[in-house]
């Protein structure tokens, strides 16, 4: 009798054609996750690097700005706004990114046609936008100076290029599994999720991919990134230098107000107070009271042009003079004259120093000053209900050798009100870059005249501050305030 194999049983078959399937099923969803994530991971990385350069671009123009002392100028702010979004333009244009700058008013730049304005939460993040060319994927900055939105965008087709590449091969290498089995498996393994995990790793171990896998789209992402990571490299330690001078900025400014009163003097029948707050880290604005002797106090309040640090050399040196050259006992006029004079001998070209200076005496309330190129203090005459510019030529201090100051007086008298104060005040500049101006001011004095000297010039910062609504601060601010 001969042997004959017994068919193998459905019941055996289907179980193991449906444990074959379920088991490749499961590798299938679990390696195409995985990749799924580190792509989603590495596209992040990448848009983020792009979008931080764009970042790079408006950090850098507002650095330009600063340094050419062209910050807060609404045409030379509007002008490099323009200049900027030219070269992110270019930027984008140049290497086939697409991308969008959107500001208050809504989107200003895009390389898509957008039918609504996107929605940004927050600082930074991922977005994605749907339009007519399809789906987008991006990464968004927020750069607070011009409140600006940033963004690096990626159609969903090359988002997932690579993706799919990966998914048809783990499809085709699943069907070689059912013939080959496990030595395919094994092939998939290091050919695909392999490179992926070595260059995720090395991403984040060295900050760098060395690896090359051999697929053009994995080894282009890993140049890609590579060449943004030493972009960044270098703004970091741009970053670091900023630091560095941020630390030094602020130690200047802590000497600096050495520089300034400790305090108001403290006079029978006279209120003063005196308060400035610097534009940046340090201020070309200055104050001083100068107890003269002999019942006299010299009220000092200057400018110096321009900002930063020469700005704020310039003041250190201008409020030391005056302070030493007054206690010469000479009069008014040679004072500034002889600092003048030193100003000019030590001041870089282009920068100068306004200056109100006044000797207050305490006697017979008679006030002898000069204004040597300074917004005119305002006087109010409360019993009178009135305002008086306290005007008067002159030139500023340290443009010219030989300057043309006059010398004028006036008697103050009791519930008047001296407000000396820098433009930094009437030239602020709200949203609808429109000025604080002398109205306000003088309404502001009007209106709390019975308060006292230190609540009135508070009263004016509040104000101000309400003004401008949380917007940048272009110049320094400095208010005196004198009650009899």
């Amino acid at each position: 009798m001969s042997w004959k194999p017994e068919r193998i049983s459905t019941k055996v078959v289907i179980p193991i054609v449906l444990a074959v399937i379920v088991s490749l099923s499961f590798v299938f969803v679990l390696l195409t996750r995985h990749t799924t994530e580190t792509i989603v991971r590495l596209n992040t990385a990448a848009l983020k690097l792009e979008t931080e350069r764009l970042y790079h671009f408006c950090e850098k123009a507002v650095e330009e700005l600063v340094i050419d002392k062209k910050f807060g100028s609404p045409e030379h702010m509007a002008n490099k706004k323009e200049v900027v979004l030219s070269e992110i333009e270019n930027l984008l244009l140049s290497e086939g990114i697409d991308g969008v700058t959107v500001d208050q008013q809504g989107v200003i730049l895009s390389t898509i046609q957008l039918e609504e304005v996107p929605h940004f939460k927050g600082a930074s993040g991922t977005l994605e936008i749907l339009v007519k060319e399809g789906l987008f994927y991006g990464y968004y900055l927020y750069f607070p100076v011009w409140e600006w939105h940033v963004a690096t965008l990626l159609h969903e087709e090359e988002y997932w290029a690579g993706h799919r590449h990966i998914k048809l091969f783990l499809a085709i290498t699943g069907l070689v599994y059912i013939i080959l089995g496990l030595a395919v498996l094994g092939i998939l393994l290091r050919g695909v999720q392999q490179p992926l995990y070595k260059m995720a790793a090395q991403l984040t171990q060295n900050g760098r991919i060395d690896y090359r896998s051999g697929t053009q789209e994995l080894d282009l992402l890993a140049f890609t990134i590579n060449r943004q990571l030493e972009e960044i490299v270098k703004e970091s330690e741009a970053k670091i230098e900023r630091k560095k001078i941020e630390h030094e900025l602020t130690i200047a400014r802590s000497i600096q107000q050495s520089f300034l009163p400790a305090g108001s003097p403290t006079i029978a029948g006279i209120d003063l107070a005196a308060r400035t707050v610097p534009a940046l880290q340090v201020s070309g604005d200055f104050y001083d009271f100068i107890l003269l002797g002999e019942g006299k106090l010299g009220l000092v309040i200057a400018d110096v042009s321009g900002k930063g640090m020469p700005a704020a050399l310039l003041m250190a040196l201008s409020c030391a003079l005056i302070r030493v050259i007054s206690s010469e006992d000479i009069d008014l006029h040679e004072v500034l004259e002889k600092t003048n004079l030193r100003i000019k001998e030590f001041a870089t070209e282009g920068y100068f120093v306004t200056v109100f200076y006044g000797i207050f005496d305490l006697s017979d309330k008679k006030l002898e000053y000069i204004r040597a190129g300074h917004n005119p203090p305002l006087l109010y005459r409360a019993n009178f209900d009135e305002f008086v510019f306290l005007k008067g030529k002159g030139t500023g201090l340290g443009v010219w050798e030989n300057i043309s100051l006059e010398t004028r007086r006036i008697e103050l008298i009791s519930g008047d009100i001296l407000v000396l104060f820098t433009d930094g005040v009437t030239e602020a500049i709200n949203q609808q870059n429109e000025e604080f101006g002398v109205n306000r001011l003088r309404h502001l004095v009007q209106k709390y005249q019975n308060e006292s000297a230190a609540d009135i010039i508070e009263k004016i910062y509040q104000e101000i501050e309400n003004f401008v609504r949380g917007g940048p601060q272009f110049d320094d601010i400095t208010v005196m305030v004198i009650k009899i």
